[in-house]
């Protein structure tokens, strides 16, 4: 199925129907896209250390 895919889109290109211009847009979306989960995942993550952290002391 993969296969099946590059193919479709390697032969979009060849005939123009995909320009190179919007591929670096879209590449530049995504890299903005994929950043702001990343920081949303790393800032989910100190609030969940630093709760269980709290929540270990307040058990001690």
């Amino acid at each position: 199925m993969l296969v099946w895919i590059l193919i479709i889109f390697a032969l979009a290109m060849v005939f123009g129907i995909i320009k190179v211009e919007n591929l670096k847009e879209w590449y530049a979306k995504a890299v903005e896209i994929i950043q702001a989960n990343l920081n949303k995942n790393k800032a989910g993550e100190k609030k969940e250390a630093e709760t269980k952290s709290q929540d270990e002391n307040k058990a001690e």
